[in-house]
């Protein structure tokens, strides 16, 4: 059972079903923050950008972190229940 508060990080290789799981989730009417790795690739490879994990993984890695770091700032305070899709990339 769920605090009535509370942040949750829902972790995990790929293709082990977070994103669906958090697709679920958010069905079901609860909070969710999807992954900002998603974007940041689609983001690189339609500007031709080196900041992928195959091409260049520091400035991955950097750009990463700063988008999850803003991600969590952006929603740490809201009431209620929050569910975070994180993957380990």
């Amino acid at each position: 059972m769920l605090n009535n508060k509370g942040l949750y990080v829902i972790t995990g290789g790929p293709g082990t079903g977070k994103t669906s799981l958090i697709e679920e989730l958010e069905k079901d009417g609860l909070k969710t923050v999807k992954e900002v790795a998603r974007d940041i690739i689609k983001e690189q490879q339609l500007q031709g950008g080196d900041a992928l994990p195959w091409k260049d993984t520091g400035l991955y890695t950097k750009i990463m972190l700063e988008r999850s770091v803003d991600s969590y700032l952006a929603h740490a305070k809201e009431e209620g229940v929050l569910f975070f899709d994180r993957g380990n990339t």
